[in-house]
């Protein structure tokens, strides 16, 4: 998806979900959420200490590509970096960290 996006072809196919009130947002969600509840699945659950927490390791590999992702649209001129869907696949990761340790208890 992300390759579509870079080389300009991302509105033509992920134009539809635009036509839903804040689709792209909650694509973001969707999409990063899921991805990061499986990696965690994969990784078995593991965790990794953050600030004095536990957090799960495939929610923190995929936070920071995501991040890294999202700031790497300032250099690509099909794409446009925005805060809005930062925030939503951050929240997509927080989501499967919240399922990942319901799963884990």
């Amino acid at each position: 998806m992300i390759v579509f996006a870079d080389r300009g072809r991302g509105r033509a196919f992920f134009g539809w979900i635009n036509s839903f009130p804040l689709g792209d947002k909650a694509g973001h969600f969707f999409l990063i959420g899921v991805m990061a509840f499986l990696l965690n699945h994969a990784l078995a659950y593991r965790t990794a200490p953050v600030n004095g927490s536990r957090l799960q390791l495939g929610g923190l590999i995929v936070g920071v590509v995501i991040t890294f992702e999202e700031f790497s649209q300032l250099w690509f001129s099909s794409r446009t970096f925005d805060a809005g869907d930062l925030l939503a696949n951050w929240f997509g990761v927080l989501a499967a960290e919240l399922l990942a340790r319901t799963k884990t208890r």
